[in-house]
């Protein structure tokens, strides 16, 4: 088989790879070393700037897709391009460019190459776009079925680690994640604790996610002296996030080395922040808690390279792994292969791996008392014993996560999957058909509301004549400037084609406006497909409603189109909206004005009954991923509650680029913003790259 793996933090990545870098990297080497082709996308920055890499005598090919530069050649597109990696950079969710990106060079790339099976995790959503886009019809013919591997969704990160849920990119991150969720062909995790709590979480049905555990690498037993296993040296490794029990782990540790002199505390792992890229460090809240006096027995050693991360493993007799929430930690496998019996929380895949008493000591609960009786019975174990434990977590993790084994257990999930075929992927949201819609419905009519400024009604209504496809009607509703926009509407419409009505309404209120031009086009053209919600600011592009039309004719069960914005007030941004359009969201806002939507989801009478009737119909809503309405100024409603501009720290480390350092710069505490000036300082090349791009757009 050929298999495509999508993974933006494959090493070497722009910040520290975490679990999806290295199961990425062992699963793809293991497949390559099998005979299996392999190809993976990977972020290329300054660290791994070589475009094509090659291993395994061609087997595993490792390409890197740039975030700033369009993956096209001809000048028309590129432009296009150009403008949507500014606008998605600019966006509420930067870290929609991989997804994008991605997606572009996958398609690009099975045009040319054959493939059988495409996996990606779902942290970040870098599958959406590619299903997004071949739900609507657009890619290539070649659709391979779509593996979404869980590791850690953004929700749960968030609820565990207590983060901002305020940060911008928190809500759509949710809402791509869970589309690409639903819409995977597949979904693998390796972990029951997950699997279970994401089927519960999602209300997915049961028995969807296979269990497969990650492959262990080539981790091997270290060899320690008696002495060692005597020592009451025990470590920590992992990032410092509060959802990996680091706060409750220091409070147990201190509690019981006031009556154990002789135990000591190694962390290893890079520091975080309380809020996920605001507030305090989380390295400095756990020396907060350390009285005076133990303070030297707490080490905190940072980020580790891996060879000297075995080193120090071999000078420990135990590790721990105490999560608030967890899948099925590295940390755990690497720290068990390595010969360590561990003391674990069960709040996560720990006790998948580890016995209680014979290959490490589970806590009763992820509390800090839990964890201190769960370390109170780790000292009170002998050393032979101690040795003896972790022999036994080495063997036990080398059944259950043996290369060899995962290898064979993957590619027997990848078969199956690949014998299935794309099924979900290709429907949008995953959603099968609601009902029959026969006989079909053709053409759609536009609904035009100009409550206000008419001098620009005349531009919206030259882009609807311009359309590729015959729009049947347009309807224009005025509600207080009827004279004005009267006489633009016979200007531009008395010597149109006959094939397209115009109709002009004058008495409706303003909350109406667009509920009567729906029940007029309901009542006047009663086999209409779809109908459009545009305003006076509205232009949309030539092929705005071929793309619409073509949606709903190839998703029966799509209720409702929401485009992207190209918004040209003041200077030109793109508005990618509430992307994807969740039922639910939908179920809570009215009609969302630019969109467009099937005629005959709306029930009678119900136009002006906001839009809950998508869910209770079980419709499906898209964001259409394109700029095919330019509107002279955002709408009122985006206007008012767009949400304030609060960037992640994370973003930053994350994309490698100086752009978000900037984003976040400006929501930032003083004090970290000063701590942050010092490493833009460090970074000349791209500080220049950034302002020349944003002053002459290249």
């Amino acid at each position: 088989m050929t298999h495509l793996i999508l993974c933006r933090e494959y090493p070497p990545a722009p910040y520290p790879a975490g679990g999806i870098g290295t199961y990425s990297r062992h699963i793809a080497r293991l497949l390559a070393e099998s005979g299996e082709r392999v190809h993976v996308i990977a972020q290329r920055w300054d660290g791994a700037p070589q475009a094509l890499s090659s291993l395994y005598d061609g087997r595993l090919l490792i390409h890197r897709i740039s975030l700033e530069a369009p993956l096209v050649d001809d000048p028309v597109h590129y432009q296009e391009q150009r403008e949507i990696l500014q606008g998605l950079a600019l966006s509420t969710c930067p870290t929609q460019l991989f997804a994008w990106q991605a997606a572009r060079y996958v398609e690009r790339l099975l045009e040319t190459k054959f493939v059988d099976v495409i996996e990606a995790p779902e942290w970040e959503a870098s599958l959406y776009y590619l299903m997004v886009r071949r739900a609507l019809g657009l890619g290539p013919v070649q659709k391979p079925p779509c593996i979404v591997h869980l590791h850690s969704p953004t929700r749960m990160i968030f609820e565990h680690n207590q983060w901002d849920m305020t940060l911008t990119d928190f809500g759509p991150l949710c809402r791509l994640e869970e589309y690409t969720i639903r819409a995977a062909d597949a979904l693998i995790c390796p972990s029951r604790y997950l699997a279970e709590g994401v089927t519960a979480s999602y209300e997915l049905e049961r028995g969807r996610i296979d269990v497969i555990p990650y492959p262990m690498g080539d981790t091997s037993p270290v060899r320690r002296e008696l002495e060692v296993w005597k020592s009451d040296a025990i470590c920590y490794v992992g990032r410092l996030e509060l959802r990996k029990g680091v706060i409750e782990w220091v409070e147990a540790a201190v509690q019981v080395a006031a009556s154990h002199p002789t135990v000591s505390f190694d962390f290893f792992g890079n520091d975080t922040t309380l809020g996920g890229g605001f507030g305090a460090s989380v390295l400095e809240s756990l020396r907060a808690l350390i009285p005076t006096g133990l303070r030297p027995r707490f080490r905190f050693h940072g980020g580790q390279s891996r060879e000297s991360l075995l080193l120090h493993l071999s000078r420990v007799a135990i590790a721990v792994v105490p999560s608030r929430w967890e899948n099925f930690p590295f940390t755990c496998i690497e720290a068990m292969a390595a010969g360590l019996p561990l003391i674990v929380s069960p709040c996560g895949g720990m006790v998948e791996l580890v016995t209680d008493a014979e290959s490490g000591w589970i806590a009763p609960d992820g509390t800090a008392q839990g964890l201190a009786v769960a370390l109170l019975r780790a000292l009170a174990t002998p050393a032979s014993t101690r040795k003896a434990m972790g022999q036994a977590a080495s063997t036990a993790v080398r059944s259950r996560c043996a290369n060899e084994v995962v290898l064979q257990e993957q590619l027997a999930f990848r078969q199956q999957v690949v014998t299935a075929g794309a099924t979900r992927s290709c429907r949008v949201g995953g959603m099968s058909p609601v009902q029959p819609l026969a006989p079909e419905r053709q053409g759609m009519g536009i609904v035009v509301t100009c409550l206000d400024q008419p001098q620009r009604l005349a531009d919206c209504l030259h882009s609807i004549i311009a359309q590729s496809v015959t729009v049947t009607t347009v309807v224009v509703v005025a509600e207080n400037l009827r004279q004005s926009v009267a006489s633009v509407f016979r200007n531009i419409t008395t010597d149109q084609p006959h094939n397209m009505q115009w109709v002009f309404i004058q008495d409706a209120s303003g909350d109406g406006a667009v509920a009567i031009g729906i029940a007029h086009l309901r009542e006047r053209v009663p086999q209409l497909r779809s109908v459009a919600l545009l305003d006076q600011n509205a232009q949309p592009a030539s092929d705005y409603a071929a793309r619409c039309e073509s949606a709903f004719a190839l998703q029966p069960s799509l209720g409702l189109v929401s485009p992207w914005l190209t918004v040209s007030d003041r200077r030109k941004e793109l508005d990618p909206g509430p992307c994807p359009l969740s039922f639910n969201s939908a179920a809570e806002c009215d009609l969302p004005m630019y969109s467009a939507v099937r005629l005959i989801a709306i029930p009678a009478g119900s136009e002006g009954q906001e839009s809950r009737w998508l869910k209770e119909g079980g419709w499906t809503a898209v964001t259409y991923p394109g700029l095919i309405v330019t509107v002279s100024s955002p709408p009122l409603s985006r206007r008012l509650f767009a949400p304030r501009r609060r960037y992640s720290g994370m973003a930053l480390i994350q994309s490698g680029t100086l752009r978000f350092a900037l984003m976040w710069f400006m929501g930032a505490p003083w004090g970290e913003k000063l701590r942050w000036l010092g490493r833009v300082a460090g970074q000349p090349r791209r500080a220049l790259s950034w302002v020349r791009w944003r002053i002459f757009g290249s």
